[in-house]
């Protein structure tokens, strides 16, 4: 099982500089890849994207590549007073008279470098990134893992407190049909009276009312969901194509289905607040679910 919470980072010394790839990744329904460089051509990014692709099924992704320029040997002061007059020379040719500051005069010059035949800002090729990037992923991989065995093991507890209140329901609701058929009888009789009750249509009342207060499907099909929420925890369909956490979305929404049944069936007091408990559990594992690749 693998969260899809994570953070994985990779360098790497290249003849540009040094090259950072950074991926972080949190819960979405879907695969979102945003990515932030100025380093790729669109030959290199789409590779990029379908590497990421490859190994990611679902989450908000967002991606860093960025290569830092080697420092310079020294400081080339002449250059400066170059870049600088050829920056008054712009103003003045603009009709904006200004003296430029520092900082102008510096990233005039990175752009006037990064330009230039090998420059700091030269594009990367795949065959520089490809193996930063798995390197990036594996350091990935591993984070979302670690986070995903938390999960697990939480959704574990979590799924056993849902079956305990699950045999405590066919506890409390084991012969509720009976009972509730028998009470019928009994008020019909008392109302009744001295009056005659045709006893074959108090026969269909009485059957009716124990079709109605009979939970045994509803427990049933609740069992069989938390059967297929617990393979699913427990690592049975990780080779699902849409991720695991999809497949448990579904299966929580199903199991809650059959407690909202059961709820609506029974008028016992006791029953009504072990739905309730159930409820707000299952909710705790919705959460812990949305998290789940």
């Amino acid at each position: 099982m693998k969260s899809m919470t994570g953070f994985g980072r990779a360098t790497a010394e290249l003849p540009q500089g040094q090259l950072t790839v950074e991926v972080r990744t949190v819960n979405h329904r879907s695969l979102d890849i945003k990515l932030r460089s100025r380093d790729l051509d669109g030959g290199t990014e789409n590779a990029l994207l379908a590497a990421v692709r490859a190994a990611l099924k679902r989450g908000s992704v967002a991606l860093h590549v960025e290569v830092a320029p080697k420092q310079m040997a020294g400081f080339d002061h002449a250059w400066y007073l170059d870049v600088a007059r050829a920056v008054n020379a712009l103003g003045e040719s603009l009709g904006v008279a200004c003296k430029p500051d520092l900082a102008t005069v510096a990233a005039f010059a990175a752009q006037m470098r990064d330009s230039q035949p090998g420059g700091s800002r030269a594009r990367l090729i795949w065959e520089q990134l490809a193996p930063v990037v798995q390197t990036a992923l594996c350091a990935l991989e591993e984070s979302r893992s670690r986070e995903g065995q938390s999960l697990q093991a939480d959704l574990s507890q979590r799924l056993a407190h849902l079956s305990q209140i699950a045999d405590a329901l066919a506890a409390k609701t084991s012969g509720a049909s009976e009972r509730a058929a028998s009470r019928l009888a009994t008020r019909v009789a008392a109302l009744a009276g001295d009056v005659g009750v045709d006893p074959q249509r108090l026969a269909q009342e009485v059957a009716m009312m124990a079709d109605r207060a009979d939970v045994t499907e509803e427990l049933v099909r609740l069992r069989t969901h938390l059967q297929h929420f617990g393979s699913l925890v427990n690592g049975g369909s990780q080779d699902a194509a849409d991720g695991v956490g999809r497949r448990m979305d579904f299966w929580l929404q199903e199991i809650g289905r059959e407690f909202n049944t059961l709820a609506s069936k029974s008028q016992d007091a006791d029953v009504s607040a072990l739905v309730v408990d159930a409820k707000a559990e299952l909710e705790k594992l919705r959460e812990q679910a949305q998290n789940i690749e």
